[in-house]
């Protein structure tokens, strides 16, 4: 994709989705990013779309952005390994371990 050949609101939007996936220590850019980023554009027409058909923008903004709170986050490591491991990933691990530490007691 040409990123040159959109629009300045979708090339703005498309920034955006990538400063939000970044913040959130996520690597690609989702829907759910894209979303968030034309729905909080000033004067875009996202939002304006979603209210004509029935929802509240503020409710699925809010929505949009759980659903990116629980995307898989990769994060670096400081010292050692190969530098970037997923979070969700270690989480599962760890869980995993703790209960069969209880199941064992």
């Amino acid at each position: 994709m040409d990123v040159n050949r959109l629009t300045e609101k979708a090339q703005d939007a498309v920034r955006q989705a990538q400063a939000l996936a970044q913040r959130h220590g996520q690597q690609q850019i989702e829907a759910e990013h894209l979303a968030v980023a034309l729905l909080s554009q000033d004067g875009g027409v996202a939002a304006r779309v979603v209210e004509k058909a029935g929802v509240a923008p503020a409710t699925l903004l809010q929505r949009l952005q759980q659903a990116i709170e629980k995307m898989p986050r990769v994060r670096r490591r400081r010292a050692g390994g190969s530098g970037l491991h997923l979070v969700a990933r270690e989480r599962g691990l760890q869980q995993r371990r703790g209960r069969g530490a209880a199941h064992e007691g």
